[in-house]
């Protein structure tokens, strides 16, 4: 998993792959840090902290691989989606973003 996930950061970089560690240091703030003059790093920041009260946060790129990995390995995108709780329908998507851009 380690190895795959940086030849992918290699190829892409950190910011598209969005690994866990990456969110954490880059996006994960409180509320009080939200405010103020208006940045694209406040901006990504708002967007993580919206995300994060709606639905528990992004899903990190190692996750995207892990799941790509079983689809390709036939397992059944219903079943993926248990495990990982995410909807069946972004299942395909995150299988395709894997497959054509990393």
């Amino acid at each position: 998993g380690d190895v795959l996930c940086g030849l992918i950061i290699d190829a892409v970089g950190e910011e598209e792959l969005m690994s866990e560690n990456w969110i954490r240091s880059r996006l994960s703030c409180n509320k009080e840090e939200l405010s103020g003059r208006d940045s694209t790093k406040k901006r990504k920041r708002r967007m993580y902290y919206a995300n994060t009260i709606s639905t528990g946060g992004y899903m990190n790129g190692e996750t995207k691989v892990a799941i790509t990995i079983r689809l390709m390995a036939g397992a059944s995108y219903l079943d993926i989606s248990a495990l990982y709780c995410c909807g069946y329908s972004n299942m395909y998507e995150i299988f395709h973003t894997t497959i054509n851009r990393w």
